[in-house]
């Protein structure tokens, strides 16, 4: 029996939908089984897009997406539902703000009391963050802490300070016409602690874009970006924040990587207050060209756990994509990406692989999940499973599907997937989350 059951949430035309499944249990009896109707969280008219669901800490979940509607413009909405399931918010989901120039989707993380921190971008220059309660109500303001009044703020992220609070990491233009790194810290009250606009990580006068952000265990966040400091070479960079918002390494990041052609990077914890990355890096010629993934650990001291040039994970030279990323809960990590064979026709191929603590690869070889024969993005979406292994979810061909992959690396489920959401209809963008328990 899967120690996890996961929560599945996804865009399907103008309809936000979920549904949980896998072990039929009396917790979870009246959860639709019909992967055709499902359970809808929101369908009322207008877009629905960008789905992002966290745990509620009590066997449900809460999905924050961008509703567009031409009554109200575009708003970020939510919703809470039990394990029931059924909706504990208002009918079509909580307004949690307005957004008249919505990039990014808007960030968000469990406040640990049935509640959720969010943290979106209102406008170009203006960054807002609040916290809603268990009940769905707004905690610190009816409409939002307007906390970064600069230019250019992009991809908010959020992680937990151990403390009851939240750390936000972001980007914004406000030295020039280049992004650089930001983060504030705000306890559970909603009270900023650091810098007025935030405390700045790197000072480099280069482009800089946040890869992702994961909890030192101490107070403080560790920090990954792509920096192109180097001749406009792009390379991965990171930096730790103490609890008090100074910086812990070296001025202006560590580098992860050195090759200059770093793209498509993720990263995760690895469960003792430091990260592992995982990047693309260009190889071949003109005529025979493709991209190698490579990972890097570096520890919570600032020192890198494995070969400087980087751990190879995968050599083909294919077209890849969608990383993703999760720890395995022993100091390692299980990746998932999207692989593009040109020799193939283009179709594409969803992989995994499994790295250990020591950096050597666990699986023999790249466990196959998935194959389109479309030159599409299969949109991963992934969570760990509590043995060491993993639950993905994908779109492909306009339905949803899922699989588990087991410690060692085979799957558990079905070979081809077991299908989550079958609608007519495209259901795309597939978000997932544990209901905490046994599911």
């Amino acid at each position: 029996m899967p120690s996890k059951c996961p929560v599945l949430a996804w865009s399907i035309r103008a309809t936000i939908a979920s549904l949980l499944w896998l072990i039929p249990q009396p917790s979870i009896a009246a959860w639709p089984r019909n992967s055709i109707t499902n359970f809808p969280v929101c369908n009322q008219l207008g877009p629905q897009q960008d789905p992002r669901m966290i745990p509620d800490g009590a066997g449900g979940a809460i999905v924050a997406w961008r509703n567009a509607r031409a009554v109200d413009g575009t708003t970020l909405r939510a919703q809470r539902f039990s394990s029931e399931p059924t909706l504990l918010w208002s009918p079509g989901g909580v307004v949690i703000g307005v957004a008249s120039i919505p990039f990014d989707p808007p960030a968000i993380m469990p406040d640990g009391a049935g509640g959720l921190f969010v943290v979106w971008e209102r406008t170009e220059s203006n960054l807002y963050a609040n916290r809603l309660a268990a009940e769905g109500n707004a905690v610190w303001s009816p409409v939002g802490l307007p906390f970064c009044s600069a230019s250019g703020v992009r991809a908010p992220q959020l992680v937990t300070d151990g403390s009851g609070g939240v750390i936000v990491v972001w980007a914004d233009s406000r030295n020039g016409t280049t992004l650089n790194i930001y983060v504030q810290r705000f306890d559970s009250s909603g009270r900023p602690l650091w810098s007025i606009n935030g405390a700045q990580v790197c000072a480099v006068p280069a482009g800089q874009y946040p890869v992702g952000a994961v909890s030192d265990g101490a107070g403080g966040v560790v920090v990954a970006w792509s920096d192109t400091r180097n001749a406009h070479r792009q390379d991965l960079f990171a930096q730790r924040i103490g609890p008090d918002g100074t910086a812990l390494w070296s001025a202006d990041g560590i580098p992860l990587s050195f090759s200059g052609s770093a793209e498509g990077e993720t990263i995760t914890g690895d469960g003792a207050g430091g990260l592992i990355a995982f990047w693309q890096e260009g190889r071949g010629t003109d005529t025979d060209f493709g991209w190698h993934i490579l990972a890097q650990r570096v520890l919570r001291d600032a020192s890198l756990a494995w070969p400087v040039e980087g751990v190879p994970v995968s050599t083909s030279l294919d077209l890849k994509g969608a990383l993703q990323a999760v720890p395995d809960g022993a100091g390692g990590a299980i990746l998932v990406w999207d692989d593009i064979v040109i020799s193939q026709d283009l179709h594409t191929f969803l992989r995994a692989q499994r790295v250990r603590a020591d950096g050597t690869l666990s699986w023999g070889s790249e466990t196959l999940l998935a194959t389109s024969t479309q030159d599409q993005n299969l949109s991963p979406a992934m969570i760990s499973d509590g043995a060491s292994g993993a639950i993905v979810a994908w779109s492909n061909a306009g339905d949803i599907l899922a699989q588990r992959l087991s410690a060692d690396g085979s799957l558990s489920w079905r070979r081809d997937g077991l299908p989550v959401s079958t609608a007519v209809g495209n259901q795309t963008f597939p978000a997932i989350c544990s209901n905490g328990g046994d599911g």
